[in-house]
């Protein structure tokens, strides 16, 4: 995905749980790993909680 990849980014919310974003790999590794909650999209595209 040129350098990018689809995360579930937990939000939080009970009504929305999970927001699907499109990010950079060190954005990923940066911002995202240390998120409780977050995941890589792995067969997962609308972030359901199957990743």
């Amino acid at each position: 995905m040129n350098g990018k990849v689809q995360i579930c980014h937990r939000t939080g919310s009970a009504e929305n749980p999970y927001q699907v974003l499109k990010i950079s790999e060190q954005a990923c590794i940066n911002a995202h790993a240390l998120h409780a909650g977050d995941y890589v999209a792995v067969n997962d595209p609308t972030c359901q909680g199957g990743g």
